[in-house]
């Protein structure tokens, strides 16, 4: 046989392969917990105590604190809290603090 038919020939159906495999639907539809959506509401931004970047969704004032925690780390289990700072029209600054030692400080511009 011809070798350059015998790649051309080997080429589709590699190309055949491919595409009927990406053409799949799943065997059956996936398990698991299912999240529940609420309907926005329409409330109003609010800027009282977080100068320019408060609003309904991310609430800044000075001192407001976010903790995390994560079990899904490569390192294993931490924690790590965000304080907000700085609060000002244009923008603020949240100091983070890990429970690996680490710490950092983000300026958020808005």
């Amino acid at each position: 046989m011809n070798p350059r038919r015998f790649q051309l020939i080997v080429s589709c159906l590699v190309l055949f392969a491919v595409v009927a495999a990406c053409s799949l639907s799943p065997a059956s539809s996936p398990t698991g917990n299912t999240v529940s959506t609420a309907a926005a509401t329409n409330q109003p931004v609010s800027a009282s105590s977080g100068g320019g970047c408060t609003n309904a969704y991310f609430p800044v004032s000075t001192g407001t604190n976010w903790a995390y925690s994560s079990s899904g780390s490569i390192l294993g289990a931490y924690t790590y809290t965000w304080t907000v700072s700085d609060v000002g029209n244009a923008g603020f600054t949240t100091n983070n603090q890990y429970s690996t030692g680490v710490s950092s400080s983000i300026k958020w511009n808005c």
